[in-house]
């Protein structure tokens, strides 16, 4: 499946992602495109994260999304979670 049509399938008229999708490559696409709204060279506290997840998901679960993030090596976070940073 091509990038543009899978995004184009999940997202709203505002560019959000509506839903995750189930299969692991689609999940990776969509990772990509969150963490590219993520500026680099900042440090940033787990509630910044979660905004900046929010603000471009309309689903509820950011924290699945957040975890992700970290787990596929987008982001950096520290042991107890109280900063995260853009690999």
């Amino acid at each position: 499946m091509k990038i543009d049509v899978l995004l184009n399938r999940l997202w709203d008229d505002e560019k959000r992602l509506q839903r995750w999708p189930r299969k692991q490559k689609q999940q990776f696409v969509c990772l990509e495109y969150v963490i590219d709204k993520v500026p680099k060279a900042k440090q940033y506290t787990e509630k910044e994260i979660n905004r900046l997840i929010k603000a471009w998901i309309t689903f509820e679960d950011y924290v699945r999304v957040r975890r992700q993030l970290v787990d596929f090596g987008f982001l950096g976070r520290t042991k107890d979670g109280s900063s995260y940073w853009r690999l």
